[in-house]
């Protein structure tokens, strides 16, 4: 598991810690938490191991619901995960609607970062693409099918997450300091 922490220049009174699996593209804008420069915080990290018996490979992606290392393979990253697959989605959706991607999206040499005036295509690309997939889904639910989305990001079976808990208390650290200084 790797941390980041991040300075956060717009804001000087915290800090981010960004976790995430090494194996995974960060997403930084989900998976982290603010430590308050006035605030003391505890974080613990438990991991989650699912994993699926060697014998249900013999059933097909479709009716097992999920896929083994290399069943399917993506453009952009060497594993697949679930999660991989949706931003691989997204990024080739945003590239077909407005001709260039976002700045954290995978992308080929010769693909554009969209610049600041593309913002609103690219928002709009990506509820375009999650409206897309929320009505195929209740058109599905409707006829007793199950669907797959527009990008068939199945999960994988064998998988390692981390959940956190955090707790967190005021701290007086300018105290702290000059009870140091007069010691």
């Amino acid at each position: 598991m790797h941390l980041l922490f991040l300075f956060l220049f717009k804001c000087p009174s915290s800090r981010a810690v960004h976790q995430s699996h090494p194996g995974r593209l960060p997403r930084v804008r989900q998976q982290h938490f603010r430590v308050p420069l006035d605030q003391v915080v505890v974080a613990a990290i438990h991991p989650s191991i699912t994993t699926t018996a060697s014998a249900i490979k013999r059933y097909p992606p479709k009716k097992r619901n999920c896929y083994f290392p290399n069943e399917k393979q993506l453009q952009y990253f060497v594993n697949y995960t679930q999660m991989d697959c949706q931003i691989e989605c997204k990024t080739n959706h945003t590239l077909k609607q407005c001709g260039c991607v976002d700045f954290y999206m995978p992308r080929e040499r010769d693909v554009p970062v969209c610049a600041e005036e593309r913002i609103n295509c690219i928002f709009e690309s990506e509820r375009e693409l999650l409206l897309s997939n929320i009505e195929k889904k209740l058109h599905s639910l409707k006829q007793g099918k199950i669907a797959k989305d527009k990008c068939d990001c199945m999960p994988i079976c064998t998988s390692m997450y981390y959940n956190l808990e955090t707790s967190q208390a005021t701290w007086d650290w300018q105290a702290q300091f000059e009870t140091n200084d007069k010691q």
